[in-house]
């Protein structure tokens, strides 16, 4: 019930100049730590404190690039990390929302082309867009919530 107020929050993203928007970046290199970024969410209570219980938990990701450690390198180390990042979030009843040109980069694994963002979305309860858009945030957190 509190849509006007949401969408004028979520508005906020890639606009403005901090503090008056949370402008999307650019960054040095691809891949990006992006994984790094939801270890430490997720896993880390001295980075966020504990999730509260009996709440929906959401991670929403904007990316355009793949996950890469702290290598700029995407390989079987950070595909494996990937796969223990959704382990974490199903064990927490974290949903993980991946947003932006990032969910088409892909990695080979034993021979199959795989889509390590699409993966941990959809495995998690969450899902993924092509589009980081505010619009497109909103509906996927709220199609999150049926």
């Amino acid at each position: 019930n509190n849509n006007t107020t949401f969408s004028a929050q979520l508005a906020k993203l890639n606009s403005g100049a901090p503090t008056a928007g949370v402008p999307l970046g650019a960054g040095d290199g691809t891949p990006e730590p992006t994984d790094m970024a939801l270890g430490q969410v997720i896993e880390s209570s001295n980075f966020l404190n504990a999730f509260r219980s009996n709440v929906a938990k959401y991670a929403i990701i904007i990316t355009d690039a793949p996950a890469g450690g702290d290598d700029d390198n995407f390989n079987a180390v950070d595909y494996a990390r990937i796969g223990s990042l959704t382990t974490t979030a199903l064990t927490n009843g974290i949903k993980v929302f991946v947003l932006g040109t990032g969910v088409n980069a892909t990695y080979v694994s034993g021979g199959v082309t795989v889509y390590p963002w699409r993966e941990i979305s959809v495995n998690t309860g969450g899902n993924y867009n092509v589009s980081e858009s505010p619009t497109a945030i909103q509906n996927e957190i709220i199609a999150g919530c049926s």
